[in-house]
């Protein structure tokens, strides 16, 4: 006879009280598909042929996984960015009293294929918590 118990773990986000329901908290992903992948046909039925089937990412459970599992961690603010000299300088703004983005130093990712454009961190400020011996995928 096979017994099977599960104990409730749950993540926990948590934030600055002093930012609590300042910044927009972190929902689960599946809740928040973009629109474009609601609209897309599971077969596109134009480009179907012989040596076509027409399926689209929709059909792709790879795809899918990534769309829809986890939690999307929103901006604390809405940051705009202005891309210069091919990519090689991003400036960024944004109304907030924290940063919101930052560069890696070129050193930290050496050789890395989109050299010399910088790469950028978007910073939010909530904390996860996970229960022992869970880990957190970014």
């Amino acid at each position: 006879m096979f017994h099977f118990s599960q104990t409730t773990r749950s993540i926990r986000f948590v934030c600055r009280p002093e930012d609590y329901g300042v910044i927009a908290p972190p929902v689960a992903a599946k809740t928040v598909l973009p629109d474009w992948f609601r609209k897309l046909p599971a077969v596109d039925s134009q480009q179907a042929s012989a040596t076509n089937n027409g399926l689209t990412v929709k059909r792709c459970m790879p795809f899918l996984d990534a769309m829809t599992t986890g939690w999307i961690l929103p901006l604390a603010a809405t940051v705009r960015l202005e891309i210069k000299d091919g990519g090689r300088v991003v400036d960024a703004g944004w109304e907030f009293d924290r940063v919101m983005v930052s560069n890696h130093g070129a050193h930290q990712v050496a050789g890395n294929p989109k050299e010399p454009a910088p790469p950028c961190k978007f910073h939010n400020y909530w904390s996860i918590r996970t229960p022992p011996g869970w880990s957190c995928l970014f």
